[in-house]
This record gives structure tokens, sequence and C-alpha cells, in this order.
């Protein structure tokens, strides 16, 4: 008896299940990976990255002083235009070169600074190692060969810097809408060569404004993490219902 009256409150609580839905005889198949699985959505990135592309793409293509707003234009339509837009690099990265870079006398000045004072402290980023990055007056030295390497890798660091800065003003921009005002400076831990005032920042976990960015002592200005060349930082956003919890720290900003 006790074991039935068990059974019965069991099955009262069981859940009953859900009868299975008619199929439909001309509904298309999901999209699947495997034939079996379904696909996971694509994540789009928002309008804002978009924008801070093209101002990124302008901004630092233009110090090279080698386009001219015609040819800039229709620098950035290739880049952006096709299917995939800036993100597809595959697409247009070897044809923007060709088109644009390959045959003209161009140096990229920030790139020229960072190389300088890398040279004198003796150590310089593992990448620029990696892609045998010269300088634009030690490649004249050795010749056109040497030119040619140069101009090849300098514009490919070049357009990973100019993704960088749309990436992290479209972070910035995103973080804007969302009322996120403070943000955490963290460190990547990548490369061999670290700016050593952003390890600092990201062991001292410090806040900053995500409107006026964090001072950087050693470059002597407002930054955002990825916005300088090389810089692989990220930050960890202050949720406004978190402020408070934070509010020494919030306070301390610039301080």
């Amino acid at each position: 008896m006790g074991a039935e009256v068990h059974m019965g409150l069991f099955n009262l609580f069981k859940r009953k299940a859900a009868a299975p839905a008619p199929a439909t005889p001309n509904a298309a198949a999901p999209p699947s990976l495997d034939g079996r699985r379904p696909a996971l959505p694509t994540v789009k990135p928002g309008r804002e990255l978009f924008d801070a592309y093209a101002t990124a793409f302008r901004e630092e293509v233009g110090k090279l002083r080698l386009l001219s707003r015609k040819d800039m234009d229709a620098a950035l339509a290739l880049v952006t235009d096709g299917d995939g837009g800036f993100l597809s690099q595959g697409r247009y990265h070897r044809d923007l070169f060709e088109r644009y870079f390959r045959d003209t006398d161009w140096r990229w000045p920030e790139f020229e600074e960072r190389h300088a004072i890398g040279a004198r402290l003796g150590r310089r980023p593992a990448e620029w190692e990696h892609a045998g990055v010269m300088s634009y007056a030690d490649a004249r030295a050795i010749g056109p060969e040497a030119i040619a390497n140069y101009r090849w890798s300098t514009y490919g660091l070049l357009m990973r810097h100019i993704l960088g800065q749309a990436r992290s003003a479209g972070q910035r921009a995103r973080l804007a809408k969302l009322g996120i005002r403070y943000s955490v400076w963290c460190h990547s831990n990548g490369g061999n060569t670290m700016r050593p005032s952003h390890v600092k920042a990201s062991q001292e976990k410090q806040f900053y404004s995500v409107e006026r960015g964090w001072y950087d002592p050693d470059e002597g200005q407002r930054i955002w993490p990825g916005s300088l060349v090389g810089c692989k930082c990220f930050s960890r956003p202050i949720l406004p219902f978190m402020e408070a919890d934070y509010a020494d720290q919030i306070a301390a900003i610039d301080k």
C-alpha cells in the first residue's frame, strides 16, 4: 500500500512530456554545420565599429601624407564596401597594398618614433622581430629590396594598428550606449616587450573614465586599451549598479 501511495504521488508531480510538434512538409531544414546540429547564429558587429574603422583609417593613413582625398575615399571603399567590410582582411589586404602602398615612397611617422625608442632601450616588440621590421633609414641604407620589405611589413603593422584603433573606439561607443562610465585597465601579458606603465596599471587594477581615457605617465597623454601601436590591452567595464561598490577607486581617478 505504501509503495502504491508513493508511486501515485510521484506520478502526480511528474511533468507530462510535451507532444512533438507536427511536421511541416514544406518547411526548410535548419542550417547545420554537419547535417545534424543547428549552426550557431552569426554575431555581427554594431554600426559603431564600422564608423570607428572609417575614422581610424582616415586618421592613420592621413599621417603618411600618401593619398589624395580622392584616393583616400577609393582606398577606404575598397576595404569597407566588399563582403564582410573591413573584417574580411583576406579580401582586400594584398590588393590595397598593391594599389596604394607598394610603389610609392612613404613612411609611418609613429612607427619610426616607436622603432627609435625601442632601439635606444634595446627592446622591440616580438612581432616586429618576427616580421623583420626595420626603420626606413636602415632599409634605405641597404637598398631597394629592403625598402620593398619595409613597405610590406610596415603596411601590415599599420593595418593591424588601424583595426586596434577601431576596436578600441568601437568599444568605447558601445559602453557609452550602455551607460557604462568606468572601466579597469587589464594587460594582455602578450608579447616579449611590454609597456611597464600598462603592466603596472593592470596589476594595480587602475580605474579610468571611459570617456576621457587613462593618463599614461610614460606616454604623457590620455589613452585607451588598444589605442597605441602594438598595444593589446583590454578593459573590464564597471556596470552602473556596481559603481557604489567602487566609490573610492572611482573618486581616486586622475588624483
